[in-house]
């Protein structure tokens, strides 16, 4: 079993966690100058997306092995992710570099290259693209 979660650390600063069975719990940690992290969803292969935040969210990837990593936006300053598949592929929202937020796909978990229009991240899942 695996979970992901938020928790308040001593110094009262609200970190994301990954918490198994065999292993406990692990800090997934934080992008610099942020205060707070939030973990959105995780795969079976225990892939972590979410958001850290403070003047700007800044989306991430974690696993156990690489750890926490930033990803690119699409050329804005904020950027959230909310979703990852079976294939990595992370769903989640990118403000562009003109201003406007858009639905946006990580599909190599680092560079954000695709814009979605329209409501398709509604229900919060991902499919793999064929």
């Amino acid at each position: 079993m695996v979970d992901i979660g938020t928790a308040s650390t001593t110094t009262g600063a609200f970190e994301a966690f990954f918490w198994t069975k065999q292993a406990g719990t692990r800090d997934i940690g934080a992008a610099p100058h942020q205060s707070y992290t939030t973990g959105r969803a995780v795969n079976d292969k225990d892939e972590v997306v979410g958001f850290s935040g403070g003047n700007v969210a800044v989306a991430f990837y974690w696993t156990r092995a690489s750890g926490f990593r930033p990803m690119q936006t699409l050329g804005g300053a904020t950027a959230g992710a909310f979703g990852i598949n079976e294939s990595s592929i992370i769903a989640g929202y990118s403000a562009t570099s003109s201003g406007p937020t858009h639905a946006a796909l990580w599909p190599d978990r680092e560079k954000c290259t695709r814009r979605i229009s329209g409501h398709c991240l509604a229900e919060r899942r991902v499919t793999p693209w064929g």
